[in-house]
């Protein structure tokens, strides 16, 4: 049942051939492991979470993460929900295509079942930001993550295709 595994640490599991894998757990600014996927990964830089800073660029404009790109494209429309739960799969899909490094650890950890294992709570105390925690595909957030990894993921094997 384990074989190929040559550790397990708290930081997830890593194989006999070197593939990290990590466990599904809680994506938020918070958690060491999962940082990297959630939007604002600044405030988990500032947090001493992450040793790596995110910054992305869409259609010739650079943010400092994707929480910022996020706020930039909604500030008019935070009440129109679904136009922010899109705009954050989209700001998502962005990141995801800059890092192909995220791409591959979800893709080693399980891909979109690895997402839905997941869950994301911010301990977040206005109705306007628990609306985007929940378990699963049930938060709003993992939701936006699990659309903008199998769009990404749908244009890498797209191009895979291509270059064969």
């Amino acid at each position: 049942m384990l074989e190929g595994i040559k550790s397990v640490r708290r930081k997830g599991i890593t194989t006999d051939e070197g593939r990290k894998i990590m466990l599904p757990g809680n994506i938020y600014s918070g958690d060491k492991q999962r940082a990297c996927f959630t939007n604002p990964t600044e405030l988990a830089f500032r947090k001493g979470t992450l040793d790596k800073h995110y910054p992305i660029e869409i259609d010739g404009l650079n943010f400092d993460d994707a929480e910022t790109a996020y706020k930039y494209y909604t500030h008019e429309k935070r009440d129109d929900f679904e136009f922010c739960k899109y705009t954050c799969q989209r700001v998502l899909e962005y990141k995801l295509n800059q890092y192909p490094e995220l791409l591959k650890i979800i893709k080693e950890s399980g891909g979109l079942q690895w997402i839905e294992r997941c869950y994301h709570y911010t301990y977040a105390r206005t109705s306007r930001f628990k609306r985007w925690e929940g378990q699963g595909r049930k938060s709003a957030f993992i939701d936006c993550l699990y659309k903008a990894y199998d769009a990404v993921w749908i244009e890498v094997l797209e191009k895979e295709k291509v270059n064969i």
